[in-house]
């Protein structure tokens, strides 16, 4: 249903390197802003491209990560309006994912801003979730469309009968809240199989489909003609 954007670093010395290899470098530097800007806008304008020539049924959403900073930004409407435009995309095909620390630290202005693209017809996911904030306080911030548990909650490796309870109790919130969760950062059958087990209605990481550079995603959308692999089978 999904495909997420991922600003991955082709390092001269030390190769392909994830988001996470860089990212307190990127904040610390204030350059995780102009990356967040840039990503949102290629990302748009890859998945337009996209579903122009092999259009997904049903349509792909586009998940695009907000940091800290990049969500204090005050022309961020604008920006995602731009990213859309370029694209050629509806609103409701945009995904913006905010950590649920971030959530808990923004400020009211930050907010209304993300409540007024919701109003606009863009989703919202709530990242991170269960990962040690004040979750219930954090849920009654904003509109939400899905909920992505953390990875440490979805996916840690032998897991203890209370540590399952705890995550089937956070899948149970988000249903309960009427919302979809998210298994983040599955890597084995394992941790497939367990989010299934948990109730999770969806699921992302690279036991399902790893990193890909865009040429690559491509070539499946032509293959399977735009239908992905299926979580829920």
């Amino acid at each position: 249903v999904a495909v997420a954007a991922l600003p991955c670093w082709d390092h001269p010395e030390h190769g392909p390197l994830d988001p996470a290899s860089f990212r307190d470098l990127a904040q610390a530097s204030g350059l995780d802003r102009t990356i967040g800007r840039w990503l949102l806008d290629e990302a748009c304008a890859q998945l337009g491209e996209w579903q122009s020539v092999s259009p997904a049924e049903p349509p792909l959403w586009l998940s695009v990560a907000l940091s800290a900073h990049h969500l204090r930004q005050p022309d961020l409407a604008v920006e995602v309006a731009r990213a859309l435009r370029q694209g050629r995309l509806p609103a409701a095909s945009l995904l913006l994912e905010i950590d649920e620390a971030v959530v808990a630290s923004a400020a009211d202005r930050e907010l209304e801003a993300l409540r007024a693209l919701h109003g606009q017809g863009v989703r919202l996911a709530l990242g991170a979730f269960g990962s040690g904030v004040a979750a219930l306080t954090v849920l009654r911030r904003l509109p939400l469309d899905l909920l992505k548990l953390a990875p440490e909650v979805d996916a840690a490796p032998g897991a203890e009968p209370e540590d399952d309870r705890s995550r089937r109790a956070l899948v149970a919130v988000g249903h309960a809240l009427g919302l979809p969760v998210v298994a983040s950062g599955v890597a084995t059958a394992d941790d497939v199989a367990r989010a299934r087990s948990l109730g999770c209605d969806l699921a992302e990481g690279p036991a399902l489909a790893p990193p890909n550079p865009p040429g690559a995603f491509a070539r499946l959308l032509r293959l399977t003609g735009g239908r992905l692999p299926d979580f829920a089978s």
